[in-house]
C-alpha cells in the first residue's frame, strides 16, 4: 500500500473513533443509541469534507489533483487509440525535427570549438592595402614576431597545412598534415591521450617527431599501445611518433581550413629562407590564447602595435612608401561558425514551421474530439468545475502525449543526428559532431512542455464554456465556434506550409541553376589523380619532370587514352599559387592594389585533358619547352579586365611589379574561366604556364625557390573513350611501374568534382525539400480532417439537399469550394509571410532571387493540388451520403 493510501486509512480510523467516543458519551447521558449516532454525527459535521481538508493539510492539494488528471488522461487515451498514436506521431516527427536541428545548432553555432575556454582562442591576421582590404595569414618573420613581443597572449602559435606521404609496411597513401609551432597544443589546451607534444628544442632544431590522430592510430597500428617511439615514413622520412590525439580531435576544423582530416601533426621547423621571407609569402596561419581577462579589442590593439613597430623599424627603408600592412586579432568561433550561420537559421525557421504545423494538427484533433467529450464537459460544468479546472485536465492530456511524444523525437533526433553524420558534405562538415547530450535533451523537455501548452490551449479555451447548454446538443455536434477555430487553425497550416515550399522551391532552383552554369571545363569521360614526390627521392625538378614525361608516356600507351596532362592545379579543388604580375603597357589606377593571378604550372595537353575551353588563339605545344619562347596562357577574365579593348593574344605580362627583372610571357590563347574554388563562385583570373618554362617565368631570383617545390605535388588528368574505371585503373598501374611506393590520392572521375562542389546546394535542397514535405503533409491531413469532420456533422443537411434534389456533384463543388477558399486564403497569406522571409536565404541562393515568381507560382499552384486533393476524398463521400438514412438518423 502506498503512503498516501496509509495516510487515508489512518485519517479514516481516527475520524470513526471521534465519531463512536461521541456516540458512547451520548449513550451514557441516556440518549437512545440510534438517536446518539445522528447527533454525534451533526456535532461532528460534513465527513468528507473535514477528510478532504484534513488532508489539504499534510498533502499537495494541486500535485495530487494534476496526478489525478494525469491517471485519467491515460485512461482516455487508451480509450482512444487511434487518437492517441495520430497526436503521439505528428507531435514526434515536430519535436524529432526541432531537437535535430537544435544539436546542430548547439555544435555548430553555440559551441562550434571543442577545446578549453573556446572564447579565449582567436586568429591573428594582417591587411595589406596592396593586397586587398580582407584578413590575410602572416609571413613567417611576422609570426615569430608577434610570438615573442605580445603582452596579452598566453601563447600564439603558428600551423600551415600540408600532405604527406605515408608509406611503410602498408600500401602508400596520402594524409593530410600540419606543420605546427610548439605551443600549438598549449594554445588549443588540448593535449595527446597517449604520449606528448614536440617541444621548442625539437622545433628549432628540426626533429622528425610527430604526433598522430586517434584515426591513424587506429588504422596504421591497428591501435597498438606500444605505438609511441615507433617511425612512420612521410616522404620516406623516417619520423618518430611521440603522441596520439584524443578521439574526436581536429585541427583545423573540416569545412573551416581543411576539406580532409589531418592525421598528422609535425614541428613547423621554419627554414632560414622561410624566417627571412619578409613582406613575401603571406602563408602561416597565426592562432593565440590570449590572457583571462584580455578582450579580443585589446589584443587586436597588442598585435597591431607590433605590426606598426615592424613597418616602421624593422621593414627596409628602400621598400616602396605604400607597403604597409596592419595587424587584426578575430574570435576563432564565429570564424568557425560563420559560414554555416545562414543555413542553420534558415534550418531553424523551417523546423519552427513543421513543430508549429505538428502543434496545429493536434490541435485540430482535439477540437474534433472535444467536440465528441462535449457531454462531458457539460456534466462538469455542472457539477463545479470551473473553467480552469476543466482546462488543466485537459492540458494534463495534451502533456502526457507530447512527453510520450518528446521521447520518440528524442530517438528520432538522435538516429537523424548520427545519419547526418554520414552525408554531410565536407562544408558543412561541422555539423558532422552534432549529438544528442543534456543541453539537446533540456531543449527536447522544453519543446514537448510549449508543444503542449501550444496544442492544448484552444482546444482546453472553448472547454466547459457552455455549461448545461453543451447536455441540450446533440453528441458530437460541434458548433460554429468550433468549425471556426478549426477553419482558421487550417488556414494557419497553409500558410505555414507554402512558407517552407517556398524556401524549398528556392533551393531546388539555385541546385538546378548551378548544375546548369559553366565552370569552363567539361569533366564527362575523364579522369583525374594526386601525386606527390618525396624530396628524398626526387631532389630536383630534373627528376621531377623525367618522372611525369614517362608517366604520360605510358598513359599514352595504354588502350583509349586520348589526352595525358599534369597541372599544379585542378578545377574546384581550389587555388594553390596566387602571385602577383604587371602586365605590359598597364596603366594602373589611383591607389591601385597589386595585380594577383593564380599561377598554374602546366603539361602541353593539360587543358586539352580537362577539358578546358579554347577562345583565342592556342593551346601548348611540345615546343613550348625549356628552349623556346616564353609563353602562357590566360583566362578571359583576365584578358577583359586589362585588356578591355583588344584581343590579348600577342600581348605579355611578367611575374612581379614593374620593376622585376623576371622575363616577359608572351599570351598565345585565351580560355574560358575554369572554375577553380566553387560551381557558385566566380572565376578567379588565372595565368597558365608550361611546366617545362618554370625556370624561366619566374626568373632566376625565385627558380631555385618555387620551381622544384611547384612541380613536386601536381594532378594527373586522362581524358578518353575507355571506360571512367578502366581510364583510373590505367593511371594507378602506370604510376605503380615507375615508383611502386608513390601513393595515388583522390583518383577519381572528373564528374566527381563537380558533384562534390554542389554537395552543399544538394544538401540544402534535400533538407529543406524534407521539411516542407513534411509540413504539406500535415497540412494536408488538416484540410482532409477539417472537410471530413464537417462532412460528418452536416449529414442531415446534405441528405436534405438530395432528397430536395441536389446533384452529386452539386454537392462535390460545395465541399470543394469549402476547402479551396480556405487553402487560398492560406496561400495568400503564406505568400506575403514568405515575401518578407525569403530575403534572409540570399546568402544560399546562386543565379536565383529571393522573391523569384516562377517559384511562388510553381508552390502556389503545388499547395492548390494538395489542397484539392485533399478536399475531394471527404467530398466524394459526402456524395455516398442515403438521403433517407440520413433523415431517419436524425
Amino acid at each position: 500500500m502506498s503512503w498516501f493510501g496509509r495516510r487515508d486509512e489512518d485519517l479514516a480510523e481516527e475520524i470513526s473513533q471521534h465519531l463512536d467516543e461521541a456516540v458512547e458519551d451520548l449513550v451514557e447521558r441516556g440518549v437512545p443509541r440510534d438517536e446518539a449516532m445522528s447527533m454525534a454525527r451533526r456535532q461532528f459535521g460534513n465527513v468528507t469534507l473535514i477528510a478532504e481538508r484534513s488532508r489539504e493539510v499534510w498533502r499537495w492539494r494541486l500535485v495530487e489533483e494534476t496526478w489525478a488528471d494525469l491517471r485519467y488522461a491515460a485512461r482516455q487515451l487508451r480509450r482512444a487509440p487511434s487518437f492517441a498514436a495520430a497526436a503521439i506521431a505528428t507531435l514526434a516527427i515536430g519535436i524529432g525535427a526541432t531537437a535535430a536541428i537544435f544539436s546542430i545548432a548547439d555544435a555548430a553555432l553555440l559551441n562550434p570549438l571543442p577545446f578549453p575556454n573556446p572564447d579565449r582562442l582567436v586568429t591573428i591576421n594582417e591587411i595589406v592595402p596592396l593586397v586587398g582590404n580582407r584578413p590575410i595569414r602572416l609571413t613567417a618573420p611576422d609570426l615569430l614576431d608577434y610570438a615573442a613581443q605580445n603582452r596579452t597572449f598566453d601563447a600564439i602559435a603558428g600551423w600551415t597545412p600540408r600532405t604527406f606521404e605515408l608509406s611503410g609496411v602498408r600500401e602508400s597513401e596520402r594524409v593530410q598534415a600540419v606543420r605546427a609551432t610548439a605551443p600549438f597544443f598549449d594554445v588549443l589546451g588540448v593535449h595527446p591521450s597517449r604520449g606528448r607534444i614536440f617541444t621548442n628544442e625539437e622545433d628549432a632544431g628540426s626533429a622528425a617527431v610527430c604526433v598522430i590522430s586517434h584515426g591513424l592510430w587506429q588504422r596504421w597500428f591497428g591501435g597498438d599501445p606500444r605505438v609511441l617511439d615507433r617511425t612512420i615514413d612521410l616522404d620516406r622520412i623516417p619520423y618518430r611518433v611521440i603522441g596520439v590525439m584524443p578521439r574526436g580531435f581536429e585541427f583545423p576544423l573540416r569545412g573551416t581550413d581543411a576539406r580532409d582530416a589531418t592525421d598528422v601533426w609535425v614541428p613547423m621547423s621554419l627554414t632560414p629562407r622561410e624566417r627571412d621571407a619578409r613582406g613575401d609569402n603571406w602563408d602561416y596561419n597565426g592562432i593565440g590564447r590570449m590572457k583571462p581577462g584580455v578582450t579580443v579589442a585589446q589584443a587586436s590593439a597588442d598585435v597591431n602595435a607590433i605590426a606598426q613597430h615592424i613597418v616602421k623599424d624593422v621593414l627596409p627603408a628602400d621598400r616602396p612608401a605604400s607597403f604597409t600592412f596592419s595587424a587584426i586579432a578575430q574570435p576563432l568561433a564565429p570564424q568557425v561558425s560563420g559560414s554555416v550561420r545562414p543555413l542553420v537559421l534558415a534550418l531553424a525557421g523551417a523546423v519552427a514551421c513543421v513543430l508549429l504545423i505538428a502543434c496545429v494538427n493536434v490541435a485540430n484533433l482535439l477540437l474534433a474530439r472535444g467536440a465528441h467529450r462535449r457531454r462531458e464537459m457539460a456534466v462538469r460544468a455542472a457539477l463545479g468545475a470551473g473553467r480552469a479546472r476543466i482546462l488543466r485536465q485537459l492540458m494534463a492530456e495534451t502533456l502526457l502525449f507530447s512527453v510520450v511524444a518528446a521521447v520518440i523525437g528524442a530517438l528520432l533526433a538522435w538516429w537523424s543526428t548520427a545519419a547526418l553524420a554520414r552525408i554531410v558534405p565536407d562544408r558543412f562538415a561541422i555539423f558532422g559532431i552534432a549529438r544528442v547530450n543534456w543541453t539537446v535533451l533540456a531543449f527536447i523537455a522544453g519543446v514537448a512542455i510549449a508543444a503542449a501548452v501550444l496544442a492544448g490551449l484552444a482546444p482546453g479555451l472553448t472547454a466547459g464554456s457552455r455549461g448545461f447548454d453543451g447536455m441540450n446538443q446533440r453528441a458530437g455536434s460541434g458548433g460554429a465556434g468550433h468549425r471556426r477555430l478549426r477553419a482558421v487553425l487550417v488556414v494557419a497550416e497553409m500558410a505555414l506550409a507554402l512558407v517552407l515550399l517556398v524556401g524549398a522551391g528556392l533551393f531546388v532552383r539555385t541546385f538546378q541553376t548551378l548544375l546548369q552554369t559553366n565552370a569552363g571545363f567539361r569533366p564527362e569521360g575523364a579522369v583525374s589523380a594526386f601525386i606527390s614526390l618525396p624530396e628524398t627521392d626526387y631532389t630536383d625538378a630534373a627528376r621531377e619532370r623525367q618522372l611525369y614525361r614517362s608517366l604520360i608516356e605510358r598513359l599514352h600507351a595504354r588502350p583509349g587514352v586520348a589526352q595525358a596532362g599534369i597541372g599544379s592545379t585542378l578545377p574546384l579543388n581550389g587555388l594553390r599559387s596566387e602571385r602577383t604580375f604587371w602586365p605590359e603597357h598597364y596603366v594602373p589606377q589611383p591607389n591601385a592594389g597589386f595585380n594577383i593571378a593564380a599561377m598554374s604550372a602546366t603539361s602541353p595537353e593539360y587543358l586539352q585533358a580537362v577539358g578546358a575551353t579554347l577562345l583565342r588563339g592556342r593551346l601548348f605545344t611540345p615546343q613550348d619547352d625549356g628552349v623556346g619562347s616564353p609563353v602562357a596562357i590566360v583566362t578571359e577574365s583576365l584578358a577583359r579586365q586589362y585588356w578591355p579593348d583588344a584581343d590579348a593574344v600577342g600581348k605579355r605580362l611578367k611575374w612581379g611589379t614593374r620593376e622585376s627583372s623576371r622575363p616577359w610571357l608572351t599570351i598565345v590563347g585565351v580560355v574560358a574561366d575554369v572554375k577553380q574554388e566553387a560551381l557558385d563562385e566566380p572565376g578567379a583570373p588565372q595565368v597558365y604556364v608550361p611546366a617545362d618554362q618554370l625556370e624561366r617565368a619566374v626568373g632566376p631570383d625565385l627558380a631555385s625557390a618555387i620551381v622544384s617545390g611547384h612541380l613536386r605535388s601536381m594532378y594527373v588528368v586522362v581524358r578518353g573513350s575507355a571506360p571512367e574505371e578502366a581510364l583510373a585503373a590505367a593511371l594507378r598501374e602506370s604510376v605503380q611501374e615507375l615508383d611502386g611506393r608513390l601513393a595515388v590520392a583522390k583518383l577519381a572521375p572528373l564528374t566527381d568534382a563537380v558533384s562534390t562542389s554542389a554537395a552543399p546546394q544538394r544538401f540544402n535542397m534535400a533538407l529543406m525539400s524534407g521539411f516542407a514535405a513534411i509540413a504539406v503533409l500535415l497540412a494536408a491531413v488538416g484540410l482532409y480532417g477539417l472537410l471530413a469532420y464537417s462532412v460528418a456533422q452536416r449529414t442531415r443537411e446534405i441528405g436534405i439537399r438530395m432528397a430536395m434534389g441536389a446533384a452529386a456533384g452539386a454537392v462535390v463543388r460545395m465541399i470543394l469550394r469549402e476547402g479551396l477558399m480556405l487553402a487560398a486564403i492560406g496561400i495568400l497569406l503564406g505568400a506575403g509571410a514568405a515575401a518578407l522571409l525569403a530575403p534572409a536565404l540570399r546568402s544560399l541562393l546562386f543565379g536565383v532571387e529571393p522573391l523569384d515568381p516562377p517559384t511562388f507560382l510553381a508552390v502556389a499552384a503545388l499547395l492548390l493540388v494538395v489542397a484539392a486533393v485533399a478536399t475531394w476524398v471527404p467530398a466524394r463521400r459526402a456524395t455516398l451520403v442515403d438521403p433517407t438514412t440520413a433523415l431517419r438518423a436524425e
